[in-house]
């Protein structure tokens, strides 16, 4: 339920610069697990955000917290919320 309300209020906040873009460089602070099945949540370092992604991105996004390295991500915005759509 917390992963929830803080999902809520990042979301908010981040709407603001993901509306002028759909792709975004960032570190990936951590990948856990995501109350929905075949998502994962990701942290993302510099927007203080928590967004989710599919379970088929995760061994690129813990490759980002391995190496300490910026990942490229393209972002896709839904009714639900902004999910993580690739990682590279």
């Amino acid at each position: 339920m917390k992963i929830l309300i803080i999902l809520a209020l990042t979301l908010t906040s981040l709407c603001t610069f993901s509306k002028e873009s759909k792709k975004l460089s960032a570190f990936v602070l951590h990948v856990g697990p995501y109350p929905e099945k075949g998502f994962v949540s990701v942290g993302l370092a510099e927007h203080a955000a928590v967004l989710k992604a599919p379970e088929k991105l995760s061994k690129c996004l813990m490759k980002s917290i391995e190496e300490k390295k910026a990942v490229n991500l393209e972002l896709d915005h839904k009714k639900t919320g902004i999910i993580i759509q690739s990682c590279n």
